[in-house]
């Protein structure tokens, strides 16, 4: 009998309470081109029937179930520390995949040996002409400078600034 093969990729998903997203979530991944992942959902102690309603829909999800609701990065955390595979896919549960994202992103991975992590582009659910982008300031910068940016970064057509992080040696602060 033949040793089940080893997939190179966990999609971990947090949810609470995301019953109502679940279906383009997971319906998406199950359109993926390339099948070489497994996907793990962290349920942050949900009351809206997600664990049933996945188990019944989805049975080749697996699920891990809090006690409590551990918020994004604890259940994230929960997720990871569970991962056997070589490479981790962290994925909100009110997201919708493009089909080649889990081929396009092994890849990218696998393209070269000094690259250690990829990103997805982001677009908008509703309107996939616009790209969502966290804009990250690295130095030191006055709060007229930055607010000037975020005013010209706004106004793009393609673009949906979602939040602004100032970093500094001493700290990343999110606003």
């Amino acid at each position: 009998m033949g040793s089940r093969m080893e997939k190179k990729v966990t999609i971990v998903i947090p949810n609470y309470n995301g019953k109502r997203f679940l279906d383009d979530c997971l319906s998406s991944l199950e359109r993926q081109t390339s099948k070489d992942f497994e996907t793990l959902v962290i349920d942050n102690a949900s009351q809206d029937d997600s664990v049933s309603y996945i188990r019944e829909h989805y049975p080749w999800v697996k699920i891990a179930v809090m006690r409590h609701n551990l918020g994004f990065s604890g259940g994230v955390n929960v997720g990871i520390g569970m991962c056997t595979t070589p490479y981790v896919l962290l994925l909100n549960n009110d997201t919708r995949s493009f089909p080649k994202m889990v081929e396009e992103l092994i890849k990218t991975m696998e393209s070269a040996d000094d690259i250690f992590s990829v990103s997805c582009k982001m677009i908008q659910f509703h309107d996939h002409e616009k790209m969502i982008f966290t804009l990250v300031l690295a130095g030191h910068f006055s709060e007229v400078w930055v607010s000037q940016l975020v005013t010209i970064v706004s106004r793009l057509k393609f673009f949906q600034l979602v939040q602004v992080l100032l970093c500094t040696e001493e700290n990343c602060l999110q606003r």
